[in-house]
């Protein structure tokens, strides 16, 4: 009796050490692939920042693009208020000669 329990004892035991085995692997495999993760994580962010960087150049550019349309706008805008205030300026000193001359005769 006493043999047939140390032999039990035994298995117990070696199945033990093979859970410990199993589990130890595991916990290894689990590291691994946390490392691999944070590695590839680190990867990514740097493709990130470095595609981020471009975005933003872009994104400057064409605001800088835009202020530029924005000013040749206003200044096409005060070119055309100019030409019809000058127009208007020669219509009215004609209409003014015009009565003059009206007013002479």
């Amino acid at each position: 009796m006493n043999d047939l329990i140390n032999k039990n004892q035994i298995e117990i035991k070696s199945y033990k050490e093979r859970v410990k085995d199993i589990i130890c692997n595991d916990q290894e495999k689990v590291n691994e692939n946390i490392v691999d993760s944070v590695k590839q994580l680190k990867k990514t962010e740097r493709e990130n920042r470095g595609e981020q960087a471009e975005v933003k150049r872009d994104v400057d550019i064409l605001n800088r693009k835009i202020r530029e349309k924005e000013t040749m706008l206003e200044q096409h805008i005060i070119s055309q208020a100019k030409q019809k205030f000058e127009a208007w300026r020669e219509k009215r000193l004609d209409i003014e000669r015009d009565l003059n001359e009206l007013k002479a005769i």
